[in-house]
């Protein structure tokens, strides 16, 4: 499928001359195996090691983006904590380099929505489209019966928290919808909850399924587009239609 390849960052800058980066990317950190038992902050540690390691001692911040599908093409190396070090530190090479003409704005409309919402029965097809585990399952291994998505306006880039592994074929076309908008959407996994992964819903009209649809797409057919509804009106409730949340007023313009 389609690849959401896009290295986002945003660089704010206080007037005291401190700086802090925000970036987000969508490949799975996954480039030690699933043999690696040990907490490693993988490449993305690496991306913000290198960056706030510079002379000028900037701050960074990672954010997962849609991770979903995706995984790391890590440049080569001996070993898998070399390749760690490559991949993290090219792609913070990418935002150092990009970094020296930005134009800076000293405001910006802000707002926020953030909404639990019920998830359906779960849907877990391991093997066929045909058959699902019971509904129950869900009770057993105590997940949550409960999703979240947050959306945080920016001037006009939109931050959208999304509570699973992200799928980034959905990403691209979330981002090819919101360029026509004039809307500089950042899609991120792992919002809150956890709700396994959203992936497209055609791979439901293929046989067999593979793993992230039929073991780990826990709510099955149609979550797709139950989420790009609740997208729209997410987009619709922060104002990207030329209206401006307000920001003299934290309250409202956090509504």
């Amino acid at each position: 499928g389609s690849v959401d390849s896009e290295l986002s960052f945003i660089l704010f800058e206080k007037q005291s001359g401190e700086r802090c980066y925000l970036i987000s990317y969508s490949a799975h950190p996954t480039i030690f195996s699933d043999d690696m038992m040990q907490f490693s902050a993988e490449y993305p540690g690496e991306l913000r090691r290198y960056i706030e390691g510079q002379d000028t001692k900037p701050a960074a911040v990672y954010l997962g983006g849609a991770v979903g599908s995706m995984g790391p093409k890590a440049p080569p190396g001996d070993t898998p904590d070399e390749r760690v070090i490559a991949m993290g530190q090219a792609l913070a090479k990418l935002v150092l380099e990009n970094s020296s003409d930005l134009e800076f704005s000293d405001k910006a409309d802000i707002a926020s929505v953030g909404v639990a919402l019920g998830m359906p029965p779960m849907q877990v097809r391991p093997i066929s489209t045909g058959w699902r585990l019971s509904p129950n399952i869900a009770s057993i291994a105590g997940l949550s019966k409960e999703g979240w998505i947050h959306g945080v306006r920016l001037g006009d880039t939109l931050f959208m928290g999304m509570p699973c592994d992200f799928s980034g074929e959905i990403s691209r076309e979330w981002k090819a919808w919101s360029e026509v908008r004039d809307i500089d959407l950042w899609c991120l996994s792992f919002c809150s909850t956890y709700c396994g992964y959203f992936s497209p819903d055609r791979y439901y009209l293929e046989e067999p399924l593979e793993y992230e649809m039929g073991l780990m797409n826990w709510y099955g057919p149609n979550v797709e587009a139950y989420f790009t509804a609740l997208f729209h009106d997410v987009v619709d409730a922060l104002q990207f239609d030329g209206a401006s949340a307000s920001t003299s007023d934290p309250a409202s313009a956090n509504e």
